[in-house]
């Protein structure tokens, strides 16, 4: 993968993509008689990687930083400082991150990806957890550290999973996760007919059109919650089934999200600041849909993009509540499978 800045400067050049797999029989590169072509030998391990990775990166043009391993987290790359210390140049530690697979699992397996299960602490926070001995490393050699391969489920298609409203919900919550565990940048993965596709298009007979799946929204709630500059401000909640994440934007306000985990019940919230004080109001934006697993039906602070669009513009009529504190806080009631940002002042 090339990585280029805003100003169309190679950033990076990743050599490899999951090198995991090059030897695994059932990740076969193509067809040949029927059978599966590896892209290594079996038993091709981190050490041969590393010496392919080294061997290739200093046949490359020396101002060219390199990214890698592109792995992702697994027994596979356990020992990252040894390939740090084994490859030339690199400027960006990668890996690939995903909580779920489907394909070689039984439906019965506890690690099978259900609803109630993606939205869990297992699927977020747990797999975030994953990430912190590795982002260490790349931090202690002062190294940026690139989830630049990330979704819900890596392979398989789940039933009920697949495209659904939960997924909206379990990104917001991903991404703050992987906020708070140190990552420095992440990549959200998306395809045409993947089980967690963001975005599709059909034409040109009549018209280019676009698809907007569940999943997006989750992202755009995101940007709204996390604008440019803003930091994460420490929360707790008592709730078990509400996952609270706050911002401090480069503006001085302060953005709370609230996630309600429970597909069958609605929550009261009670938001107090630290120390007490209190900006008097709040507006809120609600990230909803019909339930969990809803495929169409999302809407944003009241908007949405419908089945199709053609414009990439939301709309219907833009709905942001407004709160008033009493007693220095904020008390809403959040519906079930619901987000919502909350924007304090």
């Amino acid at each position: 993968m090339v990585r280029y800045t805003g100003g169309g400067r190679l950033a990076e050049f990743e050599l490899g993509n999951e090198p995991e797999l090059f030897g695994n029989p059932n990740f076969g590169w193509y067809l040949r008689h029927g059978r599966p072509v590896m892209g290594r030998p079996r038993g091709y391990d981190r050490a041969a990687f590393t010496r392919d990775f080294a061997r290739i990166g200093r046949a490359l043009p020396r101002q060219v930083p390199l990214a890698g391993p592109a792995s992702n987290v697994s027994r596979w790359i356990v020992n990252l400082g040894a390939f740090l210390s084994g490859v030339p140049r690199l400027g960006l530690v990668t890996m690939h991150r995903y909580p779920f697979a489907a394909c070689f699992l039984a439906r019965s397996s506890p690690a099978y990806p259900t609803i109630n299960r993606l939205l869990s602490p297992v699927a977020s926070t747990g797999q975030a957890a994953g990430l912190v001995p590795f982002i260490g490393i790349a931090h202690a050699r002062h190294l940026r550290f690139s989830v630049d391969e990330m979704n819900s489920v890596s392979c398989g298609s789940p039933p009920g999973v697949t495209n659904s409203f939960a997924l909206a919900l379990w990104v917001v919550d991903a991404l703050f996760a992987d906020a708070a565990a140190g990552a420095d940048n992440v990549e959200v993965h998306t395809w045409p007919g993947a089980v967690y596709q963001l975005f599709t298009f059909a034409g040109p007979a009549g018209g280019w059109r676009g698809s907007v799946y569940p999943e997006y929204y989750g992202l755009l709630l995101f940007e709204r919650a996390a604008p440019p500059g803003s930091t994460l401000v420490s929360t707790t909640t008592d709730n078990s089934r509400i996952r609270a994440w706050a911002t401090r934007g480069a503006d001085g306000r302060t953005r709370v999200v609230l996630i309600n985990d429970d597909t069958g019940q609605a929550h009261q919230i009670s938001i107090g600041l630290a120390g007490g004080s209190s900006p008097g109001s709040a507006t809120v934006e609600l990230l909803r849909a019909p339930g969990a697993a809803a495929r169409g039906g999302v809407s944003i602070a009241g908007q949405g993009f419908g089945a199709a669009t053609r414009t990439g513009v939301l709309h219907g009529v833009l709905q942001v509540s407004q709160l008033q504190a009493s007693s220095g806080t904020f008390t809403l009631e959040l519906p079930a499978a619901t987000a919502a940002l909350v924007t304090l002042g």
